[in-house]
């Protein structure tokens, strides 16, 4: 008989409930930091599953987990807990306290995707004294899949700010030993600071979303299989002993990421220090490309060969904040343009409008949002210029994937080619805006681009099922030309005014460019023969590489695209070599 205890969430205490399950901090905190989440989305209702079986991977890992604490602390109790957050009851009335095999097989029957919120495996591990009071105990979320926040319904809770989470999937769970119920969020795993610290934590966190557009779920590498790696990477260029607490170097995390067939798109900052590292990483997020942000605490940057990755943490997501003050100012006040960023493109970035990036940070827990100020280093006198403490910006894009550069690059490189022919195009529109644009030129100031990947059949969908401002819809014809003439996967870069996007996040067209360009494609962007540009679509009018015009029916700004809310973390990107 399963042993499994039901709470009201709204009468439970949370510190009292992360006590009893994981212990107190340093290793309950990821594991509060869940039911903080939790609370913020209004759970109902929290199922506590005592005992549970697990797979062979739990038992590899707290066994040996308990192995190591026992050279500190023998005769340990070790313990698997499942707790899961659902988002209703499931019965009336309401379940409490221990479940009998009726109750459990009701809620059994009505768990699904919609029901669940969060679901966690904790791993504890207790020692005894004689008089039945506890001397020891520690414990760790050794998996966790939590749907990305949202305001639940009721009233009480605090709201969220807008989080767009584009790294997620869809995940099989096993909740009340039912098999595979799918629930769409992010995988989260707590460092033990023994066999796995915060590379291992992130590596899981991230190459579990890797495979996602596939329609495949994965499992991440276990503990043992990276330490295995990164014993031979070790060995292999004669660094000293290999120890898991003391984490792994740069060049062993790439040997991880090798074998689990991910191909990474890196910024190393000690070579490319001019390049932003948070507008970077945002664009990534914005594609649904995991994110791993390596960082150091040290006092300067270092090398590919340094040991010192003081953290590595995955990025899953970005809020935005559409009245943010500095975008705007920077138009009208000179000496704002430098702090926006203006000045290091020919262009405005949407990152400007992004006030955090979403990150898991396996000591404290999941869904943090992180300003770009969080990883500067302090300034010693105001006059000095913000230094990044990121060292790298590790983007993972499955091995077999045909993309082969980052997405701050494809769009420094549309930007210059819109520029070049974006007079000629104006003078081409029908639409009323063409005036607009003929008196008010597109200037440094007033272009803002945002970059993503997408599919053909995601991009068409969207292009020809919304309206334009003016409640128009794009001509047939469109759906037939982009179906003939763009590729399986390809790059849209969407150009708007800073007014329009503050407003309604709206766009006046698209620059389209292959998927499979190479950075040297890139650097020969203006070359006639490089076939970087597939086309571009500018309010009425698509513009094809090969000269042919095509009127879209569409006379005003658009809606930006968006992937829908069921697609996979990576479905956009995930079109194959072989394909």
């Amino acid at each position: 008989m399963m042993l499994v205890e039901a709470l009201h969430a709204k009468g439970t205490s949370y510190f009292d409930l992360t006590e009893r399950i994981a212990g107190g901090d340093p290793g309950g905190r990821p594991f509060h930091r869940i039911c903080e989440i939790m609370r913020k989305s209004r759970a109902e209702t929290i199922l506590i599953h005592r005992e549970v079986q697990t797979e062979p991977r739990f038992t590899e890992y707290y066994n040996h987990l308990a192995d190591e604490l026992r050279h500190k602390e023998p005769d340990l109790e070790t313990k698997v807990t499942q707790v899961t957050f659902l988002s209703n009851h499931l019965s009336d009335p309401p379940p409490v306290g221990t479940l009998d095999d009726e109750q459990l097989h009701k809620i059994r029957e009505q768990l699904d995707k919609d029901s669940i919120l969060a679901t966690c495996v904790i791993v504890s591990f207790k020692r005894w004294n004689s008089d039945g009071t506890e001397s020891f105990r520690v414990g760790y979320v050794y998996e966790a899949i939590v749907r990305a926040p949202e305001l639940g319904t009721g009233d009480g809770g605090v709201e969220f700010p807008s989080h767009y989470s584009h790294v997620k999937s869809t995940i099989l769970a096993v909740v009340l030993n039912k098999k595979n119920i799918k629930i769409s969020g992010s995988y989260f795993v707590q460092q033990d600071g023994i066999d796995c610290v915060c590379a291992h934590a992130c590596l899981k966190m991230s190459l579990i979303q890797v495979d996602a557009g596939k329609g495949e779920t994965r499992m991440p590498p276990t503990t043992r299989r990276i330490n295995e790696i990164a014993i031979a990477e070790r060995k292999r260029t004669h660094k000293e002993p290999f120890r898991p607490k003391d984490g792994l170097y740069i060049d062993e995390v790439l040997k991880v990421l090798e074998a689990e067939d991910a191909t990474p798109l890196i910024l190393d900052r000690s070579i490319r220090r001019s390049i932003n590292a948070y507008e970077f990483t945002y664009l990534l997020i914005e594609s649904g490309i995991p994110a791993m942000v390596v960082f150091t605490h040290g006092d300067e940057m270092t090398s590919g060969e340094s040991p010192d990755i003081s953290h590595i943490m995955p990025v899953v997501g970005h809020t935005l904040n559409a009245d943010k003050w500095l975008p705007m100012a920077s138009m009208h006040y000179s000496s704002m343009k430098t702090d926006a960023g203006v000045d290091e493109h020919r262009y405005r970035t949407t990152a400007e409008w992004v006030c955090h990036l979403v990150i898991h940070d396996d000591y404290l827990g999941p869904y943090y949002c992180m300003t770009e100020d969080d990883l500067n280093y302090p300034r010693h006198n105001p006059d000095e210029q913000a230094k990044t403490r990121i060292q790298y910006v590790i983007g993972l894009i499955p091995k077999d994937s045909i993309v082969q550069v980052a997405p701050y690059y494809i769009q420094d490189t549309a930007a210059k080619i819109f520029e070049s022919c974006c007079g000629d195009l104006i003078a081409k529109l029908k639409s009323p805006w063409r005036n607009y644009f003929q008196q008010h030129p597109w200037t440094p100031d007033t272009l803002v681009l945002r970059t993503q990947l997408v599919s053909k059949s995601a991009y068409i969908k969207h292009l020809c099922e919304n309206s334009d401002h003016l409640g128009r819809k794009a001509h047939k014809s469109v759906r037939r030309q982009l179906l003939s003439r763009l590729p399986a996967c390809f790059w849209i870069i969407e150009f708007t005014l800073p007014e329009i996007y503050a407003v309604n996040q709206n766009t006046f067209g698209e620059i389209y460019i292959d998927a499979t360009a190479t950075e040297d494609d890139l650097a020969r962007a203006d070359e006639p023969e490089t076939k970087l540009c597939l086309g571009i679509r500018f309010l009425d009018t698509l513009f094809f590489a090969d000269g042919h015009e095509l009127d879209t029916g569409l006379a005003s700004h658009f809606p930006m695209f968006r992937r829908l809310v069921n697609e996979t973390a990576f479905q956009q990107a995930k079109i194959s070599k072989h394909v």
